[in-house]
């Protein structure tokens, strides 16, 4: 077994093995070199990582003691790790370590911060929060003073009708209104009769039947001749036609608005006066 104490570092240590081989330890603090000459024993040296434990396969194990002379831990350098070849070491001078480039200068002091930039853009407003809850209410306030009057509004509907009154006393009699108009004449001759031949009416007819003037259905009625319309207002006349043809008359309105001179054979005709013309009522 070998046992070196390091107790002045950055000095040169060295050991024999006791005539086994001439074994020397050598090497400044941190960094010990153990040379076995090679007529000594076959042996592999090697360690487990914890600090001071050196394992010698095929021979004994070598305990080194290389503990800093001030046994502080916190005044180790810890090398960063990365770095290309060629780099070295640079530091702050803050205890902070880099690799850097051989050409370039050591890691200068940090500067002074920087005056503060000017306010960056306004971001875009964010979404509408969610409507809060109603508050409570608050106090009435004062009465206000009496405002103007609003135009009326429409009007109601009617009320439902009231109870019958009593009725009423008679007043007393109005004076006598003028005289009516006079009513149509009424025919009081010849109120109905049957021709063939043509005729012209007064207000002594009313309702005519116009008969065949010859034999067979194939005859030409009687003619008609009407009163003026203005001279007759109101009066009416029947015209019933089964004389075998269609009869002239005096012109008349017919049901369509259209001006009309004919009584169709098989038909029966209601004309009335309206004092400007005679207008077909009723065509049967």
């Amino acid at each position: 077994d070998f046992a070196v104490t390091n107790t002045a570092p950055d000095q040169t240590v060295a050991i024999a093995d006791g005539g086994n081989g001439n074994v020397t330890v050598g090497g400044t603090y941190p960094n010990f070199t153990i040379d076995v000459p090679s007529n000594t024993d076959a042996q592999d040296i090697s360690t487990d990582n914890n600090p001071g434990n050196i394992t010698i396969d095929n021979g004994s194990t070598l305990n080194l003691n290389v503990d800093d002379a001030d046994s502080d831990p916190n005044n180790e350098i810890e090398l960063p790790s990365g770095g290309n070849n060629g780099q070295v070491l640079s530091t702050n001078g803050a205890g902070f370590y880099t690799w850097v480039d051989s050409n370039t200068g050591p890691q200068g002091p940090t500067g002074n911060d920087g005056a503060t930039g000017p306010a960056g853009p306004q971001g875009i407003p964010g979404n509408d929060g969610a409507t809060g809850p109603s508050g409570a209410d608050g106090v009435d306030g004062a009465q206000g003073i009496q405002g103007e009057t609003g135009p009326a509004g429409p009007a109601g509907a009617d009320g439902v009708d009231g109870a019958q009154g009593i009725q009423g006393e008679t007043g007393p009699a109005g004076p006598q209104g003028p005289a009516g108009a006079d009513g149509v004449t009424s025919p009081s001759v010849n109120a109905i009769i049957r021709i063939t031949d043509d005729i012209t009416l007064t207000e002594e007819h009313q309702t005519i039947i116009l008969l065949p003037s010859c034999s067979g259905r194939n005859c030409d009625g009687p003619t008609i001749t009407l009163p003026s319309a203005s001279s007759c207002i109101g009066r009416i006349y029947y015209i019933k036609n089964y004389s075998g043809g269609d009869s002239d008359i005096s012109e008349y309105i017919d049901d369509e608005g259209d001006s009309d001179d004919k009584l169709d054979d098989g038909r029966g005709y209601m004309l009335q006066s309206d004092g400007v013309e005679w207008q077909l009522i009723i065509r049967g």
